[in-house]
């Protein structure tokens, strides 16, 4: 449970990690059940663990001068 609230980097994309279960518990009702109760909008998985996360979305911005 130590990675709940972490920003973690997979393949250059960030993922806040909102919860994990097992793979066995959530394959009950299904993924999309599990998703949509964590709030997640994606499902990682490492070994027997799911780990329900939010993409981090990379803003880019320019600064607005005013006259």
């Amino acid at each position: 449970m130590g990675k709940l609230g972490k920003i973690i980097n997979v393949n250059d994309t960030l993922y806040e990690v909102l919860g994990n279960q097992s793979v066995k518990s959530v394959d009950i009702e299904g993924a999309d059940v599990w998703k949509n109760r964590w709030g997640a909008d994606t499902l990682l998985r490492n070994g027997d663990i799911y780990y329900f996360c939010r993409n981090v979305l990379n803003a880019e911005f320019d600064d607005i001068k005013e006259k």
